[in-house]
């Protein structure tokens, strides 16, 4: 009877003591897996900041517009802003009613309400219409201010200016996507919150 207990005993330690090693070895083994993924976290974000500072440079110069006349011909093609219901801005500055667009994604700029270098709906380069801050912002003039903008812009907005090809890319991005307009994500400042310079207030 007692070498049965004591049997017992040494099973019960035996199942004890290896139950407390897979413990153990389980253990070690996370804690590895979790030290090798935080390494390679590490290494991901150190790889998205070099990616990052090499992106933000240009790989070729921005086009800027220039005060030339523009071919106005028949069989010209434009680029144009595409998505506004009512509005569209072409490349050349011009923006007129979608119906007097063109096959060619041109404004026809014999129609009555066709405009070019458009600011009617701006104060202080900040617009209430997107197609009037794209417009306005072709301007030859206003290059100074574009660079400027460029200049002062925060990392994320550089990186997205860096992709652009000319001022025509440039004006529809920074229109589009400049924050100094804005209170927070749901409030504007005003309702021209279609900019392409530094508002004062932001400063």
């Amino acid at each position: 009877m007692d070498v049965n207990r004591i049997l017992c005993f040494f099973r019960k330690r035996v199942v004890l003591s290896l139950i407390f090693l897979f413990s153990l070895a389980y253990f070690l083994l996370q804690f590895n897996a979790l030290q090798l993924i935080k390494i390679q976290n590490r290494k991901f974000q150190d790889d998205d900041i070099e990616f990052e500072e090499i992106s933000i440079k240009r790989e070729s110069p921005l086009i800027w517009r220039s005060l030339k006349e523009y071919n106005l011909t028949e069989n010209e093609i434009c680029r144009n802003s595409q998505q506004g219901i009512n509005l569209i801005v072409d490349e050349r500055g011009f923006i007129c009613l979608r119906d007097n667009l063109k096959a060619t994604g041109c404004c026809d700029i014999q129609a009555e309400q066709t405009h070019i270098y458009f600011c009617d709906t701006c104060d202080a380069n900040c617009c209430e219409i997107y197609e009037n801050c794209v417009s306005c912002c072709l301007n030859p003039d206003n290059v100074p201010i574009l660079q400027k903008a460029i200049a002062q812009a925060s990392d994320r907005q550089k990186l997205l200016f860096s992709r652009v090809t000319d001022q025509f890319d440039l004006c529809l991005s920074i229109c589009r996507s400049n924050s100094n307009s804005v209170v927070n994500e749901h409030y504007y400042k005003s309702s021209k919150r279609h900019c392409f310079t530094k508002t004062e207030s932001s400063e």
